[in-house]
């Protein structure tokens, strides 16, 4: 028999698909949640509880299990932290109450033959329930309830079916509490987000990519909310001003105290020291490189940072290559194509170290992805010349293996944008025909291509690529269009090579209007639309909300729009330099 794990969101039973994680839309807006966990235990109140919960081998603590559970995710995740209380809620009733949001004993979890008055599947170990806002869809409380009636003990190593274990199976349904639903990856070994118990013990690679997706990092959110920030700078005095966005609206407009000095440009806005934060990296005209870490508009720390000084040396590319969330960065020079990466842990460098690229100038840069799911950035090439492609799988400054990919060596296709359209957790290749305006897609493991066709996207050149963020939220890349000469707007939401929906949006056709941005400017973690009027400076945010329109398939629509009060001068301008 197999047993089943669950899963539900506001009532409803979310079913694994097709691709790796798949972030269930939920997110607890602290990154923080505590359970109490005394109702594991309290036989009085739970009758069907298993035990006496002595803590012997034949009587685990259920508790004490749960909160070893919890630690399995503290322990490898940075983002995200569980606490625990010894109390407990004491009353089922209450505990299944949904109206109980804001009580702080409201997280709780217990062993029952029921799940708050529903049956259990007949092979169903457990189910978490989280009760989420309609509007943001940010988790208010979550349950789990533990099927009483299966056999339990708590040990590591194969799972053995009978008795059932307790730890793993309470370390899947926290990753449920946290936002986390059902994997279908391949992997071995298989995430603990599996539908079905196996022998994984703990989070897996799968599972943390998926917690990165709801939690971070965040590279334009300064105050770590996980609502994207806009980072402006006046061109004439270099003053840096951070506008806050709140839900639905405008929090704060503050001056930041980074170096106002004009020989000092914006290199990079990434989290350099892993809290979740962008932080800012500025370049001095002479070549010296300067760090501040940041907390909302106050510097937490600042200083300069050992990079490469000479002006040949540029900063190609800003990624985590050694897999330590914080942002590393890969250096050329541009006078004999010599490679560097440098990784660092805020201030500190931990290796500076000559990357055996192609050197020769035709090699140019085409961008970097996760394209073997180790959750380490790669470095994809392509050569000018003979239009060959050269992916780099990187460990930190070493490359770990190095291969030629089979994407097409016709100077007509050219990469339009590198990153996963299929939601397994690997980045892919879409191509555009410059003559044609032909779209084709190569999805890769690795530096294999497992499949590749055309997308149906508009052929026109009029249409020009504006994002690939994922817009519905889905683990997948879409395509945001416009055109050039109507300004209508397109966006289309992909699987790969397939089309799930296809829409006109209606924001702003007049061509003064152009795009500054894709990003989380609310907290439903569907990515939103905001523009810049280019001749008077006005902004305005399209606020969008994802709905699902078949199984396990959504599209957004514009809930609201609204103008943003921030600053309208042209001297004015972003300062933020990655997208979505």
């Amino acid at each position: 028999m197999i047993r089943r794990l669950g899963a539900l969101l506001a009532g409803l039973l979310v079913a694994a698909t097709g691709y790796a994680f798949l972030p269930l839309g939920s997110f607890w807006e602290s990154a923080t949640m505590e359970f109490v966990t005394g109702d594991l235990c309290d036989t009085g109140v739970f009758p069907a509880t298993p035990g006496d919960c002595s803590g012997d081998a034949d009587n685990p603590d259920w508790s004490a299990e749960f909160v070893t559970a919890l630690e399995r995710w503290n322990s490898v995740v940075d983002r995200f932290n569980f606490t625990s209380d010894g109390g407990g809620v004491g009353d089922a009733t209450a505990i299944c109450e949904l109206g109980d949001f804001f009580n702080p004993n409201s997280n709780s979890a217990f062993f029952d033959t029921q799940f708050c008055g529903s049956e259990f599947g007949e092979t169903t170990l457990a189910v978490s329930r989280s009760t989420v806002t309609a509007k943001d869809e940010r988790t208010l409380r979550n349950i789990v309830v533990f099927n009483s009636v299966f056999d339990w003990g708590a040990y590591d190593g194969a799972n053995q079916f009978i008795p059932d274990d307790f730890r793993r199976v309470a370390v899947h349904e926290q990753g449920h509490s946290l936002g986390l639903g059902h994997s279908t990856i391949d992997d071995d070994p298989e995430p603990i987000m599996t539908a079905s118990v196996g022998d994984t013990t703990a989070p897996q690679p799968d599972d943390l990519l998926g917690l990165d997706y709801i939690y971070g990092p965040q590279h334009n959110d300064l105050d770590k909310d996980l609502v994207h920030d806009v980072l402006l700078r006046h061109n004439a005095d270099g003053r840096f001003v951070l506008h806050r966005l709140a839900s639905r609206g405008l929090a704060s407009t503050d001056l930041v105290g980074v170096n106002k000095k004009t020989f000092w440009s914006t290199v990079a806005t990434n989290d350099f020291d892993g809290d979740g934060g962008a932080d800012i990296m500025l370049r001095h005209t002479d070549g010296r490189w300067r760090l501040y870490l940041t907390d909302g508009p106050a510097i937490k720390d600042s200083g300069l940072i050992d990079l490469k000084k000479s002006p040949n040396w540029q900063a190609v590319a800003v990624a985590d290559f050694d897999g330590d969330d914080d942002s590393d960065v890969l250096l050329r020079r541009t006078d004999t194509g010599k490679w560097r990466v440098t990784t660092l842990a805020g201030l500190a460098t931990e290796k500076d170290r000559a990357v055996s690229m192609r050197q020769s100038l035709n090699w140019d840069y085409v961008g970097v992805g996760d394209f073997d799911r180790d959750g380490k950035a790669d470095i994809l090439l392509r050569n000018t010349v003979t239009r060959r492609w050269r992916l780099y799988f990187m460990n930190g400054t070493s490359i770990s293996d190095e291969k030629s990919v089979d994407l097409p060596a016709n100077p007509d296709w050219n990469p339009v944008a590198v990153r996963d359209f299929t939601g397994d957790g690997r980045t892919d290749v879409l191509l555009r025909h410059s003559n044609t305006g032909r779209w084709k897609l190569f999805e890769l493991r690795g530096s294999t291509v497992v499949q590749k066709g055309q997308v149906a996207l508009k052929q026109n050149l009029n249409w020009e690529l504006q994002s690939n963020a994922d817009m519905n939220f889905d683990g997948r890349a879409d395509v945001l269009m416009r055109n050039k000469v109507s300004g209508d707007w397109r966006l289309t939401y992909l699987n790969g090579l397939a089309v799930v929906d296809d829409w006109m949006v209606p924001l702003k056709t007049n061509l003064n209007w152009a795009i500054a941005g894709v990003g989380y400017f609310d907290r439903n973690l569907t990515p939103d639309i905001l523009l810049r009027n280019t001749d008077d400076g006005r902004w305005v945010v399209y606020y969008m909300e994802r709905y699902e329109f078949a199984d396990d398939e959504y599209t957004t629509d514009i809930n609201e729009s609204k103008s943003l009060p921030m600053k309208q001068s042209a001297a004015w301008q972003p300062a933020f330099t990655e997208p979505l």
